[in-house]
């Protein structure tokens, strides 16, 4: 090969390093698992804190950072890194957005460890739809279990989950279904469609009316947003200690 080859060829494989998330590629480290996943549209490795409450929770893919209300969770450490400590008082809201959407296909993914026991339910990430109190989508702790929903459809595991602990918990959807997930098992599907408006995603709590409601009381840790319904093996690769 000449030396202007070689010089084309490494400037094609540094375009494409730089251009991954235009280009749906995302490299994930999960512990000793790599994890190389198409159709990530937002990811919070919540490893900091920003100091702008407006901009307080980065998003890595750069496009939808969150806003902390009305103060910061704490910084603690994570099941990878550090993690947002919640403790009922504080939230973390990202703007609606068209390619939050998963129109097409929608994966919900995060770690998350029950510091006290839900009190009903405690939902540590929900997409809001509407103004009275109702959700695109949500995943929520009951006092009995697990609470999975997209828009009309929706699934409950009974299995409480251990103080403590930290547990991976994903909701998965394509075009007719939904799937709940927990620690790479799934746990239910349930026939459902899937809307949208231009209302936040919320982390820590959920938005009723207006307010805050259903505050969660423990660590998030590891958000991800895929616009795409992702296969068993790919979650199961997420959940990996």
């Amino acid at each position: 090969m000449s030396d202007n080859g070689l010089v084309r060829q490494f400037v094609l494989l540094v375009l494409l390093a730089g251009c991954d998330r235009f280009l749906g590629f995302k490299d994930v480290t999960n512990g000793d698992a790599h994890v190389d996943l198409g159709g990530l549209v937002a990811y919070y490795p919540m490893d900091d804190l920003r100091p702008d409450l407006a901009t307080c929770a980065p998003d890595q893919t750069g496009h939808h950072d969150g806003m902390c209300f009305p103060s910061a969770p704490a910084l603690v450490p994570g099941k990878h890194g550090s993690a947002y400590a919640f403790d009922g008082s504080t939230a973390i809201a990202v703007a609606g957005a068209p390619d939050l959407d998963g129109t097409a296909g929608l994966t919900v993914a995060a770690w998350i460890a029950l510091d006290s026991p839900a009190a009903n339910a405690d939902c540590p990430v929900n997409r809001v739809l509407g103004t009275a109190d109702d959700d695109a989508w949500q995943i929520c702790v009951l006092t009995s279990g697990m609470y999975y929903k997209v828009f009309d459809g929706s699934v409950q595991q009974t299995l409480a989950l251990t103080l403590g602990t930290w547990h991976h918990v994903a909701l998965s959807w394509s075009p007719t279904t939904m799937k709940g997930w927990l620690d790479g098992t799934q746990v239910g599907s349930h026939l459902s469609g899937l809307m949208f408006d231009n209302q936040p995603m919320v982390f820590g709590a959920d938005i009723d009316r207006g307010a805050a409601t259903a505050a969660f009381h423990g660590r998030i840790d590891e958000v991800r947003i895929y616009d795409r319904e992702l296969a068993i093996d790919e979650i199961q690769a997420l959940a990996t200690p």
